[in-house]
């Protein structure tokens, strides 16, 4: 008894072990795998839009827009380039928990990536994501070839190289959480022609596994009685060779099995969706951030039109649809509209934002009376009063008012947010010189100039997402 029970417990530690090795080894990658870690920790049957496919469904569709709009539940569920095989089994994990109101699924791949097989590390990314089940056994199986599938189907074969690479985001996975619903945008601009792909009418059929899966997953919405959508996304199909006749091909399937369509790159749709493909482009594939707005909200408003999705916005049950929405509007405004704000008065509008702590300074250099009158309403919003001009050296706003202003040569002004403190110290050197400089935890900040330098701090974050200088 007692060497079976040291064997238990020999044996315990082991599966722990691995278990914790293959958490902390395992890519922390958006490109699926966090997608589906994330969507198990989903309340059961809270998610009304299940939306599955490439990245085209997760750089595109986002999740906080589709709530902040119509207050709609939705997950993208989607995995790099991924095949249908893996969005057939990526269907069956998620409809465990979940009774979504409609299914929307992207159709482009084959016109893109049309393989049997991904290369290995895509293939990761649309497994790893899965727990150990049946499902995830038949996905790798479907998904490798035979001589590969021993070593695909044990992460360690794959990630035990990462232990050189490892940082503390792969012990603290701040995205694996209910919060997360699977939307990674992207922020380039890209200028591509927009051309319309309604003058081609031919088809070409699919590889043949390709179809199998595609006609098994229209065949097992149908099975669970979940209304399914097919899309293809709004993008550049005119650089892929014989791309459109392949999606001309799909539809006429769904059309043979009455499941709905709509081709976003045809009839118009550029126009209704006011899309841009010299502006609203992150490169030949995905949209940026103005494109995935306009995307968004044209699809959530047809979704919930067509399947009377309920608005659950208030509902405490789906809090977390609304901290994913905070996020991303946090994150378009700093990764996007802040970068590319061409005037200080465009600039400054962003930062009228109650999740923004704003730390300005200004030096002998500045012409304040110059500065005020091209802002006088923005500067007043920030809680400066433009009729007594700028009173201080050092500001301190948190986009609804003043904090803090002071122009002594010796200063502190302190912030404690529990997680971050934020120390700001004005010091006068052995020269007379002025040394300003911003603590946020254990990074250290200039705020010396000539001109004017601002700081922001976003609280939702919790970094720095701006630093500026003003040549007025």
């Amino acid at each position: 008894m007692k060497n079976l029970f040291r064997a238990v417990i020999a044996i315990g530690a082991f599966i722990l072990t691995y278990a914790l090795c293959c958490r902390i080894l395992t890519l922390k990658s958006e490109d699926g795998i966090k997608q589906m870690q994330s969507y198990y920790l989903q309340k059961d049957n809270t998610v009304d839009v299940i939306l599955l496919g490439s990245s085209h469904i997760y750089c595109d569709v986002n999740t906080g827009i589709l709530w902040d709009e119509y207050g709609i539940s939705a997950f993208d569920l989607g995995g790099a380039e991924q095949p249908y095989w893996n969005s057939y089994y990526f269907l069956k994990e998620a409809l465990k928990t979940q009774k979504p109101k409609v299914v929307v699924m992207d159709v482009t791949i084959p016109g893109i990536r049309s393989v049997d097989y991904q290369p290995e590390f895509w293939t990761v990314t649309n497994l790893y994501g899965m727990k150990w089940n049946l499902n995830r056994l038949e996905a790798t199986k479907v998904s490798t070839v035979e001589s590969k599938f021993d070593a695909i189907l044990n992460p360690m074969n794959i990630m035990h190289t990462r232990y050189d690479e490892l940082t503390k985001d792969d012990f603290a996975d701040e995205n694996r959480s209910i919060n997360y619903k699977g939307f990674d945008f992207r922020e380039n601009t890209d200028v591509h022609e927009t051309i319309d792909m309604s003058s081609v009418t031919e088809t070409m059929p699919m590889k043949e596994k390709e179809e199998k899966y595609y006609r098994m997953i229209i065949d097992y919405a149908k099975e669970q009685n979940i209304p399914l959508l097919l899309i293809s996304v709004p993008f550049p199909v005119y650089h892929y060779e014989d791309a459109q006749k392949i999606y001309n091909y799909e539809f006429q399937i769904a059309a043979e099995e009455n499941v709905p369509y709509i081709d976003f790159n045809k009839d118009n749709y550029y126009e209704k969706i006011g899309l841009d493909f010299e502006t609203d482009l992150a490169d030949e594939f995905h949209l940026n951030v103005p494109g995935h707005e306009k995307f968004t909200k044209y699809l959530g408003e047809y979704l919930k039109t067509t399947y009377q999705l309920e608005d659950h916005r208030g509902d405490k049950r789906y809090a977390s649809w609304e901290k994913d929405a905070l996020m991303h509007r946090q994150e378009n405004i700093s990764d996007y509209y802040l970068p590319h704000a061409e005037t200080p008065g465009k600039y400054l509008l962003q930062l009228l934002n109650d999740q923004y702590i704003v730390f300005l300074t200004y030096g002998n250099g500045a012409e304040n009376s110059a500065f005020i009158s091209d802002n006088k309403n923005v500067l007043g919003r920030l809680g400066i009063d433009p009729a007594q001009g700028i009173s201080g050296n050092v500001l301190v706003s948190n986009g609804e008012g003043l904090l803090y202003s002071s122009a002594n040569p010796e200063q502190r002004a302190f912030i404690d947010l529990d997680d971050t403190k934020l120390l700001l110290v004005r010091k006068t050197d052995s020269d007379g010189d002025k040394k300003t400089q911003l603590f946020v935890n254990e990074k250290t900040y200039s705020l010396d100039s000539d001109q004017v330098k601002v700081l922001v701090y976003d609280k939702q974050l919790k970094k720095i997402v701006s630093e500026k200088e003003f040549d007025l």
